[in-house]
């Protein structure tokens, strides 16, 4: 096993009055899948008002991190508190606390407006119940409402109010990503996750969607947002400064046995620190190709092809 990895920072951007104490203290969080360490003993803390980036390269836990912070999973071992209170172990749980999240593969409702998307992330927030609901009294109108006036303003926030009544399946990329933060505020968070919501985007769609996670934080929220670079918010890349700061997640610990049979040995112990598998011709994991391409000069000569005869004619003829 890999020793434990502690986060560093790397550039403080909160600004504003920090609270008492942190809004997400996450400590020595571990998640095993049997022999398979996705999550190694990863500390964190989010200040009141702050945007901290999670870092690391594909295959190194960092969606694992979000799934254990949001209830997805029930972590090995570690403790994840929000605002002084153990959070618990169920997701929507987690929601009514005070945490939402993002996917890092878009989640909409694409047979349901805009609109309606961000309404169902108001779920948690309504009082009525079934019967209310099947009834439809004052009080359900009253809260439909109140619903479906906040899902505007959200959608107003995020400048997606023109295309309110159209289906989300229809959106472009971009405006999809920014649906579902929508969404997610609609639960009226404290701490918002958000996974890789930059990813496949262009540069004017990412230069956007910086300049909105910009406003959310100033609407007095915290942020915590996964990239696998610092390259999406370097300045180099868009023209600012390192606008959040960097806690470097724990890098997936997959310890490779020696088998007991088989064509070839491999690596015992967890990865390298380059994040990928040792591959020598001594040392190769399961599953590594072993084609090597012929070199030209030991390459059988093609033979030209046989011109044909007569007789060859005559007799397929």
């Amino acid at each position: 096993m890999s020793a434990p990895t502690t986060p560093t920072t790397a550039t403080s951007t909160a600004d504003g009055a920090a609270g008492s104490g942190p809004v997400l203290d996450a400590r020595r969080v571990t998640m095993r899948f049997g022999g398979l360490v996705a999550v190694n003993e990863v500390s964190l803390t989010v200040d009141d008002r702050e945007i901290v980036g999670l870092i690391g390269p594909n295959g190194a836990g960092k969606t694992t991190f979000f799934n254990c912070l949001t209830g997805l999973y029930i972590p090995t071992s570690g403790d994840v508190i929000y605002r002084g209170s153990q959070l618990p172990a169920k997701s929507h749980r987690v929601t009514q606390a005070g945490i939402a999240r993002t996917f890092q593969n878009i989640r909409l409702f694409p047979n349901m407006t805009v609109l309606e998307n961000v309404q169902v992330g108001r779920h948690s927030r309504m009082k009525e119940g079934m019967l209310s609901a099947i009834l439809r009294g004052p009080g359900y109108r009253r809260a439909e409402t109140e619903s479906r006036d906040h899902a505007q303003e959200l959608l107003d926030f995020v400048g997606l109010s023109r295309v309110a009544g159209g289906l989300a399946r229809n959106l472009p990329y971009g405006d999809q990503r920014r649906l579902e933060i929508a969404r997610a505020l609609a639960s009226d968070p404290g701490l918002l996750l958000l996974d890789e919501p930059t990813a496949g985007m262009n540069p004017q769609e990412t230069r956007q969607t910086q300049e909105l996670v910009l406003k959310i934080r100033e609407q007095g929220l915290s942020i915590v947002v996964i990239s696998t670079t610092c390259g999406s918010s370097s300045t180099s890349a868009t023209g600012w400064p390192c606008w959040y700061r960097a806690a470097n997640s724990s890098r997936a610990c997959r310890p490779w046995s020696r088998p007991t049979s088989g064509l070839s040995p491999h690596t015992s112990g967890p990865r390298p620190r380059t994040g990928k598998p040792l591959v020598t011709s001594r040392h190769r994991p399961p599953g590594a190709s072993t084609y090597r391409p012929t070199p030209p000069a030991t390459r059988p000569a093609i033979p030209a092809p046989r011109e044909r005869r007569s007789s060859d004619r005559h007799a397929g003829g």
